[in-house]
């Protein structure tokens, strides 16, 4: 009873936001009080606690720090910095933009690496005659996979919603090896896509060289370098080369904290306006949106509802056949709502499923995280709308529209031939 009511909370807050453009996070939270408070009898107290205090700090600085290289235009350069080098081997272009808008997407987040990447790779396209189907697929996906690392915006919403599960310990290697997973599928998909589209048969691309870097972006530069460092190297000799120095400041290192302080360099560096940056660039909607589905979902977590329908599933469905239901599952929330829903929802069934079949956690956290990104392009879904908005031509727009239904549904199928043949969690 309290999993189908709690679960129909979540689906009546999505399609209430839908519907009413109200925030899908304030329904959830009203309805996680109405349910908590007055059918479970859960202190409001309680309720207030379940709100995810860790993603919320971490988005605020993640996004904060990379809201000056966005802002001063560091990030706009560097993309087509790394493309211009292969304007003369038009060929290989696709997967450099691909390669281009997986990095953004690690240190901006996919908000950032969307809402640049897709205009860039349209403009290119036309003038290259390649499908812009392809791109859309590439910007759309590949700044999620890219924002998949733990120190990024994906990798954030993985390793917070698995620091509430019993895989706490290991959230960090755990989303390493979910990113890893993602860029192998990536890879995969888009080299299908770009033989079926014919890719190869392109005109040769024409493109000015970028300017130089100013000084402002130079310094913005070195900083996202030094912040990288300390959050990247300590973390990866603690599994390449435990007892060293480097393994051992990892024990030091806060994602969030690290990033304040680059936060602060820039400021004190006067790199942007900080006002501007933090008004626009940390998304408080997407926070409130994130927060109180992760609230509703934490009534039914703590209530038993989660290890119930956990059991139930890793009983009565074919061990072989809980990826790919994984996978589905996750599509169809995407698919008409965004693609970090799924987080809060599927991440609590993953320990009691994995306990009763003995299936390798990273694979069904990889299953969720690539099926809820695949159906991400559809145009009813926040990412595919945000792609399909810098389509400028309104005559390929409205045919684009058709695409991304498609490539939604190409994706996912691919995904769930992935899941069955082991394709999906080679890294586990």
């Amino acid at each position: 009873m309290i999993l189908a009511i709690t679960f129909g909370a979540i689906i009546v807050s999505i399609l209430v936001g839908y519907k009413t453009n109200i925030n899908v996070g304030f329904i959830a939270m009203g309805l996680a009080y109405i349910i908590g408070t007055w059918m479970l009898q859960i202190n409001a107290a309680t309720i207030i606690s379940y709100w995810p205090v860790t993603i919320t700090v971490q988005f605020i600085s993640i996004l904060g720090f990379y809201g000056y290289a966005f802002q001063n235009g560091t990030l706009n350069s560097l993309a087509l910095h790394i493309i211009y080098p292969f304007r003369k081997f038009p060929q290989i272009l696709p997967f450099i933009i691909c390669l281009a808008t997986l990095l953004m997407g690690a240190m901006a987040g996919q908000t950032a690496a969307n809402g640049f990447m897709p205009m860039l790779s349209f403009a290119i396209a036309t003038q290259a005659g390649w499908h812009p189907a392809l791109f859309a697929l590439i910007c759309c996906v590949t700044a999620v996979f890219g924002a998949a690392v733990p120190f990024s915006q994906t990798g954030v919403l993985i390793s917070g919603a698995l620091a509430e599960t019993e895989y706490a310990a290991d959230a960090e290697l755990m989303t390493w090896k979910v990113a890893f997973n993602t860029w192998i599928f990536l890879l995969f998909v888009v080299a299908i896509l770009y033989v079926i589209l014919g890719a190869y048969k392109i005109k040769k691309v024409e493109m000015d060289k970028p300017a130089p870097f100013t000084g402002e972006q130079k310094k913005n530069l070195a900083i996202i370098a030094l912040v990288l460092f300390f959050l990247v190297v300590p973390s990866m000799c603690k599994f390449l080369l435990p007892g060293s120095f480097l393994a051992g400041l990892s024990g030091k290192i806060n994602i969030s904290l690290v990033y304040i302080l680059g936060f602060l360099a820039c400021a004190f560096l006067k790199l942007g306006d900080q006002r501007k940056i933090i008004n626009t660039s940390i998304p408080w909607y997407f926070i409130c949106m994130i927060a109180g589905v992760s609230i509703l979902v934490a009534i039914a977590t703590n209530s038993g509802a989660s290890e119930f329908l956990g059991n139930f599933i890793g009983t009565n469905v074919p061990s072989f056949l809980i990826p790919p239901f994984f996978v589905l599952l996750s599509g169809a929330f995407s698919f008409f709502a965004a693609f970090y829903l799924t987080f809060p929802i599927m991440f609590p069934l993953v320990y009691p499923i994995c306990a009763a079949t003995g299936i390798n956690p990273v694979l069904l956290l990889s299953a969720v995280l690539i099926g809820s990104v695949c159906t991400s392009i559809s145009p009813f879904s926040n990412g595919g709308m945000l792609v399909l908005a810098q389509q400028h031509d309104e005559t390929l727009r409205e045919k684009q529209f058709v695409w991304q239904i498609y490539l939604a549904v190409y994706a996912l199928i691919c995904a769930c031939l992935a899941a069955v043949t082991g394709l999906l969690g080679i890294i586990r």
